[in-house]
């Protein structure tokens, strides 16, 4: 028996739909629609459990586990250096600044950060910002250790902790900022 396809389907045939021949790594035409299941979203059940552990994951890739090791953390680490999540953090770094410059005492629920800590570290602090806000990439690791930083109630951002231990984890999280291989 003789097959009459040497090639796997797909690989320098003509694609019927679109009427041009595609080769393998050659770019598919705009018109052509996507071969079915094999959407860029990810899959529904992946994406909930992403949602459901972020918390978790993000510890992970905060520890320096690597995101290609699982589908959720990639997942995670991909939705992190988003430009929506990267304003998200970026405003929330903004918020204990300006919580902490305020001084005065406003009755509210939100656990307040540590006014001396927050203001000594004030430059390094806005110099993350402006990294999170600027279009080059970030690294996802970067991302998690101050997104920790700021929804730990028990950390170093809320709590007394030893003189520069938050300036300590905020210098480490900008360094974690860059991605790897990138200079400077």
């Amino acid at each position: 028996m003789s097959y009459a396809r040497s090639r796997p389907r797909g690989f320098g045939l003509e694609d019927s739909r679109a009427g041009v021949s595609i080769r393998p790594g050659a770019a598919r035409p705009s018109n052509a629609r996507p071969k079915r299941g094999r959407s860029r979203r990810p899959r529904l059940g992946l994406a909930l459990t992403v949602a459901w552990r972020a918390t978790e994951l993000d510890r992970r890739l905060a520890a320096g586990e690597e995101p290609w090791v699982s589908d959720e953390l990639a997942l995670r680490a991909r939705r992190l250096t988003t430009r929506r999540t990267r304003e998200h953090v970026a405003t929330g770094l903004a918020g204990a600044l300006r919580s902490a410059g305020s001084g005065g005492a406003v009755f509210t629920a939100a656990v307040r950060p540590r006014s001396g800590d927050v203001l000594e570290a004030r430059a390094v602090i806005a110099s993350i910002e402006r990294r999170l806000r600027a279009p080059g990439p970030v690294a996802a690791r970067g991302v998690a250790l101050i997104r920790l930083l700021l929804i730990d109630g028990n950390g170093p951002l809320y709590q007394p902790s030893d003189p520069g231990v938050l300036g300590s984890r905020l210098r480490a999280a900008a360094a974690a900022l860059q991605p790897a291989g990138a200079g400077g």
